[in-house]
């Protein structure tokens, strides 16, 4: 029997019994409560989708190229089935606001693909799993063995990449992350250790998906406002913590949420009601629940310096900047320093069949981002010592 359910980017999905199983268990009805894009409906509204969706986009493009796969021989019937729930399964780790405090655990060596390896395996997936044949080994092999249902996962242009660079142009309303999916689909081939292969008749739509990455880079995942806001949630949640809830963020403390059963609600919901919470706790400090005041009402740090670069970073632009604010009475605890490596493209993992001349050759491998913003008391003040 199969199932369907309507997205706003692909049409409609089929989901095979299983599928359905799996996304009906507590864990993944989670991801339901978890924004993709963290904060970015700060600064674009309709960036409010979540990764329940981008899960079952992920999905369907990887039951497109298994589909494919099949037909060429290259994978059974029963590695197109697994392959598809690996997809589905591919955002089980996520955390409340995703990339805003997934440093906190990072850390301490639980990272997002880590975690989801822990909650397929104590969880009910596992249950839904095995009560359909398939081993938990088969599917955490997928995401950790490199061969070639991994690069379909996990590599430079992956389904999921496929899938959030349209899904975040869409709602974001961003019209620089466009690119023709169906031609990329057509003409990729994936193989193992993440290595891709473009046929001479992708290698356009290869440019624009590079090109459209890069942008949505710019304009949305790095973009000044909202990362500036994903630093400031971070710091009150760790000061909120460290005061007065230090398990929180402890790596032990996550884990123990799977063993009571509790990890289902660990989502953004979760997070923001810690904070809501802290506003009417006495114990709280009248500076922290200004800050929390300042974060909810739109009233974060303001960017007053900035360094982009595909060569490297200056290791002096932000110090020397920082230096000077001090220097002249900016309070070293209303200073946010950022410095961030984004990869654009992995040259060594691309092989294009054609020996043709193409834009992707001159595209940079990393952007390097140097941003230094200060609290909003001490903007005007800041932006005239750097003028």
């Amino acid at each position: 029997m199969t199932k369907r359910v309507f997205d706003e980017i692909h049409g409609h999905i089929e989901l095979k019994d299983v599928e359905v199983e799996l996304i009906d268990v507590p864990v993944f009805q989670r991801l339901r409560r978890i924004r993709q894009l963290t904060l970015a409906h700060l600064v674009y509204p309709g960036a409010t989708h979540v990764r329940f969706s981008n899960s079952l986009g992920t999905m369907h493009l990887a039951g497109r190229v298994a589909s494919s796969l099949l037909e060429k021989g290259v994978i059974t019937k029963d590695e197109e089935a697994k392959l598809r729930i690996a997809a589905l399964l591919i955002n089980l780790g996520q955390m409340p606001l995703s990339h805003a405090i997934e440093g906190i655990f990072a850390s301490q060596g639980l990272t997002s693909d880590e975690l989801r390896g822990y909650v397929i395996a104590n969880s009910e997936i596992r249950e839904v799993l095995e009560d359909n044949g398939f081993s938990l080994r088969e599917i955490l092999d997928i995401y950790e063995n490199k061969g070639l249902m991994t690069s379909v996962l996990d590599s430079d242009v992956d389904v999921n990449r496929l899938d959030y660079l349209i899904r975040d142009s869409v709602h974001t309303g961003v019209r620089l992350g466009g690119f023709d999916f169906d031609r990329l689909l057509q003409t990729v081939t994936y193989s193992e250790g993440k290595r891709i292969l473009v046929s001479s008749k992708g290698v356009y739509a290869l440019e624009d998906f590079y090109i459209a990455r890069l942008h949505m880079y710019e304009a949305v995942y790095y973009h000044k406002t909202i990362l500036g806001y994903e630093i400031f949630v971070r710091r009150i949640f760790e000061e909120l913590a460290r005061q007065y809830y230090n398990e929180l963020l402890e790596a032990k403390y996550v884990l123990s949420l799977l063993n009571q059963g509790l990890f289902a609600y660990w989502d953004d919901e979760w997070l923001m009601s810690r904070l809501y919470n802290a506003l009417g706790d006495p114990d709280v400090s009248d500076k922290l629940k200004q800050d929390i005041k300042d974060f909810l009402n739109r009233r974060g740090p303001k960017l007053v310096a900035e360094r982009l670069s595909f060569e490297g970073t200056d290791p002096d632009f932000l110090l020397s900047r920082m230096m000077k604010l001090t220097q002249y009475g900016i309070p070293e605890n209303s200073i946010i320093p950022v410095e961030e490596k984004v990869p654009i493209i992995a040259k060594g993992n691309l092989i294009l069949e054609s020996s043709q001349e193409s834009l992707i050759n001159s595209l940079p491998e990393d952007l390097y981002i140097q941003r230094l913003y200060v609290m909003p008391p001490f903007v005007k003040r800041a932006r005239e010592l750097l003028a």
